[in-house]
């Protein structure tokens, strides 16, 4: 999420507007009741299971609708996912704004929303000092929140308390705790290094003493510009000598302006190049908690913007995510964001209709309760294997151009991920820079 000098943006200003204020937010639309809503039944994110299930040989990765994370605010996103992520909204300052005077109504009325939208899967994350516990900067800051709101707290128990009264009033409803939304940014955090680890280590401690299964997630490392390096390196450091007290890293796995989902790549290989230097322990899952591509700089939603990137060409980069995702080991994947109009800040629209939506509903249902085998690069394609209670299939896709891929066993059923219809083809399938899922043979060897 980046808020752009000068207005606020993305996220921000979005759930500010319509959460935030004292009136309640606006109920949502009226939506179809022709799509797999997430629902009670969904597998909650909770600590992360280090137990290995050998009973699939190769098995990478157990995947299932909470692994299809989304952003919303104004509308109940109709994607198939299974977690939401409530990203500084509301803010620590939004309810504790002077010491002693708590205001909890704009919190209780998101937590009321997401639950009627059908999520039991919450990943919500801090920020936003208040100016009265802001501590001193020893970093740039250009704060987007308000005066100070970019500052460490000056008391570690001033934040413990507000991190417990969270906790204690919520902890039957959030999955999981991020600790501080982009810290890499100085819109978003001015402290040290250190004192985020210090932070991050009051959030473990207070969750874990209260609701042991919750998952607590680091804070948020951007990764579309080398300057964010040193302040990341910095922090998984940090992390590092304090036995890594969380259940996840998040990181932001947005490409720079016009980079591709191969760029993304190139860059989340460089992380987990960082966290394996740090010495991250197997245990400790990779989440990216925001992704989409050609970012822009108007964030208010409007009609009169068109989308930069569109067709073919978004449904593939959408799904590709997810599966570049999973084959550098990222369990879970939040796509920003859905909106009910057109939305200038991401490159790819994710709203009713659009590729990316049907797109994500397709992924979702092919993919959520199977295993991720892992993929690899055959014949000119990228092939990726799934196992669903015991059925091998694969989704397979090129980075450019087609490429063919011998099969055996008959006829194969070929399902393009935009949801356009599935075909049978006898022989050699065809494939193109738009994912297919491969069903009812084996590929040759």
């Amino acid at each position: 999420m980046k808020l752009w000098k000068g207005a606020l943006g993305a996220s921000i200003l979005l759930a500010l507007t319509a959460a935030c204020a004292s009136e309640p937010p606006p109920a949502p639309e009226p939506e179809s009741t022709d799509v797999n809503w997430p629902t009670a039944t969904s597998v909650p994110t909770r600590a992360a299971d280090s137990t290995a299930d050998a009973a699939i040989p190769g098995k990478q990765l157990s995947l299932n609708v909470a692994d299809f994370g989304i952003h919303a605010f104004r509308q109940r996103p109709q994607t198939g996912a299974g977690s939401i992520r409530l990203a500084c909204v509301p803010t620590w300052r939004d309810v504790q704004g002077s010491p002693g005077q708590d205001y909890w109504g704009g919190f209780d009325e998101w937590m009321n929303k997401l639950a009627g939208w059908g999520f039991n899967d919450i990943t919500f994350v801090f920020c936003g000092t208040p100016e009265w516990a802001a501590g001193k900067a020893s970093r740039k800051e250009t704060p987007v929140l308000g005066e100070l709101s970019t500052r460490p707290p000056a008391d570690m128990n001033t934040w413990r308390s507000f991190v417990q009264d969270v906790v204690s009033r919520y902890g039957d409803r959030i999955a999981a705790y991020e600790v501080w939304n982009e810290p890499t940014s100085p819109q978003f955090f001015s402290g040290s290094a250190g004192e985020l680890a210090e932070m991050t280590q009051v959030v473990h401690d207070v969750v874990k003493s209260s609701d042991p299964s919750a998952a607590v997630v680091s804070a948020s490392a951007q990764t579309h510009s080398d300057a964010y390096a040193p302040f990341r390196v910095k922090y998984f450091e940090a992390l590092a000598a304090r036995q890594w007290p969380v259940d996840a890293v998040a990181i932001h796995g947005y490409p720079a302006a016009k980079e591709t989902p191969e760029d993304r790549v190139r860059r989340l290989q460089g992380v987990n190049d960082e966290l394996a230097a740090a010495g991250k322990p197997e245990k400790v899952q990779v989440w990216d908690t925001e992704v989409n591509y050609d970012l822009g700089s108007n964030s208010v939603p409007s009609k009169k913007y068109e989308a930069r990137i569109s067709g073919d060409k978004a449904s593939a980069w959408t799904a590709v995510s997810f599966l570049d995702s999973w084959a550098l080991g990222i369990q879970k994947t939040y796509w920003y964001l859905w909106t009910d109009l057109p939305y200038d800040f991401t490159g790819i629209q994710t709203m009713k209709g659009t590729e990316a939506t049907r797109t994500l509903n397709t992924l979702t249902e092919w993919v959520a309760g199977s295993d991720f085998l892992g993929c690899e690069d055959r014949d000119g394609a990228r092939v990726c294997r799934f196992d669903g209670n015991g059925q091998e299939y694969y989704i397979a896709f090129t980075r450019k151009g087609t490429a063919e891929l011998a099969t055996t066993g008959g006829r194969a059923e070929v399902c393009p991920v935009d949801g356009d219809g599935c075909s049978e083809v006898k022989g050699a399938v065809k494939v193109s820079t738009l994912p297919v899922r491969i069903t009812g043979v084996r590929l040759s060897d």
